[in-house]
């Protein structure tokens, strides 16, 4: 089972008020699935992504995340081989998270330094043969042209296709999209959503997208997951997500989710791209 979260519970304190933003989750996704994980804001969508990636911790004594047969956190503590976890997990952020004053090539070969050694990273010189294989993600997602341009030149939707390459370098089995499309057009939503799709069809990878919007859900995903005040209130295919169930999860909500608090618990931080004054060379 590619993913498995159980009995797995977040509390936020902040300003002497306490949020419940996961409330005893139990999950299990299959190997290959697409999944979209819907609900209002505030239902915990992006708490559980960060969690399933190992970015934060569930509450001391509660919660069992495992992905791709490695243990991520376990009681409310990271495993001690998460790096190992997090090497198999591509992680697409809202707002792309590249370095924009790095050219486009040098932050997809960012996915590649958890199988290099730290000189080339702080350098910028990558094998050829990684070059290459970067060039060819950035072929798949149609920014090729793009390679030598500074990252934050692109457009939104661009930007987000090159963090989807980035994640094809790094070899991810797993992909946790979390709200990849929220500020994008509806054409660049679109092919983003084909290009995660296609990553699920033709690589095999195991995708969980957290959405917005119901009706790309409906169109990429055959399963939805969907979140309300923390829990789990429809796990089903996408055909069975009917008027009356999104009623009833959308009802009555606020647009106030608790946005996780971005410290590390652990010194063993997810992998980060390169620094931004070297540029990749061949080696």
């Amino acid at each position: 089972m590619p993913i498995s979260v159980s009995r797995l519970t977040k509390l936020f304190r902040r300003h002497g008020q306490t949020c419940l933003a996961l409330d005893g989750i139990d999950l299990a996704i299959a190997d290959g699935e697409m999944v979209a994980l819907i609900g209002p804001s505030g239902s915990g969508k992006s708490t559980l992504l960060r969690h399933c990636a190992g970015l934060v911790t569930g509450d001391l004594g509660t919660g069992t995340i495992r992905v791709d047969q490695h243990t991520v956190q376990d009681n409310g503590r990271l495993a001690r081989q998460v790096r190992k976890a997090r090497q198999g997990i591509g992680f697409i952020f809202q707002q792309f998270n590249l370095v924009e004053r790095m050219d486009v090539l040098g932050n997809v070969l960012a996915g590649a330094i958890h199988r290099h050694p730290m000189w080339r990273t702080l350098s910028g010189i990558y094998p050829r043969a990684e070059r290459e294989a970067a060039m060819r993600c950035l072929a798949r997602v149609g920014v090729a042209d793009k390679a030598g341009q500074r990252a934050g030149s692109l457009s939104g939707g661009q930007q987000q296709r090159v963090a989807i390459a980035r994640a094809m370098l790094q070899g991810a089995r797993t992909i946790l999209a979390d709200e990849p499309i929220a500020s994008l057009d509806p054409n660049a939503a679109r092919r983003v959503m084909e290009h995660l799709a296609a990553l699920n069809r033709e690589d095999k990878a195991t995708v969980v997208v957290s959405l917005h919007q119901v009706d790309y859900a409906r169109k990429y995903c055959r399963r939805a997951v969907a979140l309300r005040h923390g829990r789990v209130v429809f796990d089903g295919p996408v055909e069975e997500l009917s008027d009356q169930h999104l009623a009833s999860i959308y009802a009555n909500t606020l647009d106030s989710e608790p946005v996780p608090p971005e410290v590390r618990t652990d010194e063993a931080a997810a992998p980060t791209p390169a620094p931004s004054h070297f540029t990749p060379q061949f080696a």
